[in-house]
């Protein structure tokens, strides 16, 4: 069995878009991507999951205020789309690495499509003995 305590040296996320709406054009997205350069991304993230029915304007400086974050930063970034660009260089580069939904795993730089459960990932991340 895997050491529990093994710690990954990099995890990165991804804007990947599965709703159906145009790259760059997802408010939800905007505004998770908008609590980045402002150090809280995962805040962002998380708020945004639990409140997908509300995301107007108000809720999203609601939210922001809430995690600290400058609102009228964050609201102005939404509505110019500031980082429409990226999000779509984030979802090209996924297609690319062949990514067709999420979540999606890589480990050493390959795709893993094995089991998700605790056991077989920490496997995964275990280096094997040649």
């Amino acid at each position: 069995m895997p050491d529990e305590n093994l710690l990954l040296d990099r995890a990165e996320h991804y804007q990947y878009q599965t709703d159906g709406s145009e790259l760059g054009e997802n408010t939800k997205d905007d505004a998770q991507t908008s609590g980045d350069p402002q150090g809280n991304f995962w805040g962002m993230h998380d708020i945004l999951f639990e409140n997908q029915a509300a995301l107007d304007d108000d809720d999203l400086a609601a939210y922001a205020a809430e995690l600290g974050l400058d609102e009228t930063r964050l609201i102005r970034e939404v509505t110019a789309s500031v980082y429409a660009p990226r999000i779509r260089e984030d979802f090209k580069s996924g297609v690319r690495a062949g990514v067709n939904g999420t979540p999606t795993f890589f480990i050493n730089g390959e795709r893993y499509d094995g089991t998700r459960d605790l056991e077989h990932l920490l496997n995964a991340l275990t280096p094997q003995s040649a």
